[in-house]
């Protein structure tokens, strides 16, 4: 059994938007320590915390594997699956259950049926039918409570144990009405879910024999977070985490999409799909986006062509076929033209974040302020007009691909006159044309560009990159830098995304051996560590949310790539 840390890693399974943490922080403990089942919608709008779940005789300890969560007391236990949809299911023996609701706004509790009640929970934007399979039910609630009661007050359900000390609670999440679903017994819920789980990770990538444990959580961490089709989001989509990051943005999950591509081929394909169905006029893809909101206020670099074509084309050529370059193309170059009309500099010709936010957030390079023209945010750009002329010419587009050849001409040929200084890529200050630089990983990112760079501009750029490597991986600021900080998110720790791509850009400037040393180390760090958000770069240790699906999806793609 691969353990699982519910204090990191919350427990759920694929296509169900319920989890169970045991969260760390206060915040996020609105009953006290404890044992949570939480709602992964709407991130940002909703309550996450529905009930606090605890053994009838108030001890227990929980712990849990990739399967089921465990609560063992003295003398009393109780175990906990997730149904295939929107349900739990809870049994105990030797005692019953205590499910304390989070408080709310207008919550209120009522009886539909005997053995039955639903909880109305109005500031989770969802109701929950609990049923007793076994034992009876009571709920304890403020006789006040009703629709009109504004605060609403304690509503506590308990199951009590039948004569033979056991009970088994079935709760299932619904909208509006609730529908009779089938309740096959727990052990038939859990080997299904066991083997819908290893089925997953038989057909993610084969890694080397000191990563396979890893590999089989970064299966789960892909795997439960994958959420079934709900309000906004028509397809099954990869969230970032359940922890705290419950929801997409639009260049996480492409990473997401790659590690897919050879096991999963159409669930990898959702991942682009589900932003699509979302660009806007303009072609701008959503920048965060869950079932329930999302926003245009900032965006996402395209990173895309750097991980079609230096990736998908060349490692899983079966999933990058014509049809699907055919299908992808108009997004894809909507998505340009975004960047092209909207976010092009009038003087440079150059690209610009109004924020950063719309990268690596609190990097050093935006301490300056923006508007800002970035040498990596070029750099991705000219990657991505390269992949749609190779789709244009695929697809027998003559004008197409000559507009984009061009266009990735004239993009290379600015970032050099207008960014390189013969010593290093710098930034420019859209306002004032200042030239800005600092010791975060930006500066690099033309490594991208492969042979597009003179040979002395990739020599010198590879010469320069050990700085920030560290036995863990790239920092995103360099460790000497005196705006190093270890646990700062893009100010010092190792990302995934930084990571992968630098080793696609290696490679491309035919930095075979530095590339590998890399990809390894950030495996091995993967390994020691889980799939955290971020990493300390000087010791390699987990920080912020757990259980990150682009983190997983980098080791898989990584570790897949040196074990062939």
């Amino acid at each position: 059994m691969t353990p699982l840390n519910l204090t990191s890693v919350p427990l759920s399974r694929r296509g169900n938007w319920l989890s169970l943490f045991q969260p760390e922080k206060a915040h996020h403990q609105p009953l006290g320590p404890g044992l949570y089942l939480r709602s992964n919608h709407a991130r940002g709008i909703i309550k996450r915390e529905l009930f606090k779940i605890e053994l009838s005789t108030g001890q227990g300890t929980p712990e849990a594997d990739v399967h089921e969560c465990r609560i063992q007391g003295d003398r009393a236990s109780a175990s906990l699956v997730f149904t295939d949809g929107n349900g739990v299911r809870i049994r105990t023996q030797g005692c019953g259950l205590k499910l304390t609701a989070v408080p709310g706004e207008n919550s209120i509790a009522y009886s539909p049926a005997p053995g039955e009640w639903v909880f109305n929970l109005r500031k989770s934007i969802r109701r929950y039918h609990a049923e007793a399979l076994q034992g009876t039910l009571t709920v304890t609630q403020d006789a006040k409570a009703t629709d009109t009661n504004f605060e609403a007050g304690e509503m506590i359900l308990d199951v009590l144990p039948d004569e033979t000390g056991c009970c088994e609670l079935a709760i299932d999440e619904f909208w509006s009405g609730w529908v009779p679903v089938s309740r096959p017994g727990y052990d038939e819920i859990l080997d299904n879910l066991k083997s819908e789980l290893a089925d997953f990770h038989a057909k993610m990538p084969a890694v080397n024999p000191e990563w396979q444990d890893a590999a089989f959580l970064a299966s789960y961490v892909l795997w439960s977070c994958t959420m079934s089709p709900c309000g906004q989001l028509k397809r099954d989509t990869v969230f970032m985490a359940l922890g705290w990051m419950d929801q997409i943005w639009s260049w996480d999950n492409l990473f997401n999409l790659c590690s897919l591509a050879a096991g999963h081929p159409e669930l990898a394909a959702d991942q682009l799909r589900v932003e699509a169905d979302h660009q806007d006029e303009h072609g701008a893809y959503p920048d965060g986006m869950n079932d329930m909101f999302k926003h245009y206020n900032f965006g996402k670099p395209p990173v895309h062509g750097m991980l079609f074509h230096h990736w998908l084309a060349k490692r899983v050529p079966e999933f990058w076929t014509l049809e699907r370059q055919a299908e992808f193309y108009e997004t894809l170059s909507r998505f340009a033209d975004f960047w092209l009309n909207q976010r092009l500099d009038r003087d440079t010709g150059l690209p610009f974040y109004i924020h950063g936010n719309e990268t690596q957030d609190n990097s050093t390079l935006f301490d300056q302020g923006a508007p800002i023209i970035t040498p990596d945010l070029a750099s991705y750009l000219i990657t991505h007009v390269e992949n749609l002329a190779d789709m244009a010419d695929a697809l027998n587009k003559p004008g197409d691909a000559t507009r984009w050849k061009q266009t990735a001409d004239q993009l290379t040929e600015r970032l050099l006159s207008c960014s390189w200084n013969g010593e290093r890529f710098e930034a420019i200050k859209v306002d004032t044309r200042e030239k800005v630089w600092s010791k975060s990983i930006l500066p690099l990112k033309p490594l991208l560009l492969g042979e597009r760079l003179p040979e002395e501009i990739r020599e010198k750029l590879i010469h320069d990159l050990p700085g920030w490597l560290t036995d863990y991986g790239v920092a995103t600021e360099q460790p000497d830098s005196p705006l190093y900080e270890s646990d700062s998110y893009w100010r010092g720790p190792i990302w995934a995304p930084t990571t992968m791509l630098l080793v696609l850009g290696l490679r491309r400037c035919g930095a075979t051996e530095l590339a590998d040393t890399l990809a390894r180390n950030f495996c091995n760090t993967c390994a020691m560590s889980g799939f955290a958000e971020n990493f300390d770069a000087l010791t390699g240790a987990p920080l912020r949310d757990n259980g990150y699906t682009w983190t997983a999806a980098v080791f898989f793609c990584l570790a897949g790539d040196l074990s062939e």
